[in-house]
């Protein structure tokens, strides 16, 4: 089990790494779980349905919409950190393309 845990605690220090330096995503690193919640900023205007459908039919990665976990004021996105370390590091990388196409 602690092998476990380190191992989910290096893929969150990942993902926490690959997005702190996004100015158009707002978030608190998580202390336990599997999940990282972001905040879009608000000058990107898609709303979380849009924002999700067209991350994944214009760059292939699958994140959750805010709502699905009562976050409901303004867009949110919850990406899940127990994938591959590789393939953790694409989606991020897609991500942040994404944003950057849509940005202001």
């Amino acid at each position: 089990m602690a092998d476990y845990r380190r191992e989910v605690q290096r893929r969150r220090d990942l993902a926490v790494g690959l997005l702190r330096e996004e100015k158009a995503l707002h978030f608190h690193a998580p202390q336990g779980g599997f999940y990282l919640t972001l905040a879009v900023d608000p000058k990107i205007r898609l709303d979380e349905e849009e924002f999700v459908i067209r991350l994944m039919e214009e760059e292939g990665v699958f994140v959750h919409p805010g709502y699905f976990y009562d976050d409901e004021s303004g867009t949110h996105l919850v990406i899940s950190f127990l994938t591959q370390q590789g393939d953790l590091k694409e989606g991020v990388g897609r991500l942040r393309k994404f944003l950057h196409s849509v940005q202001y």
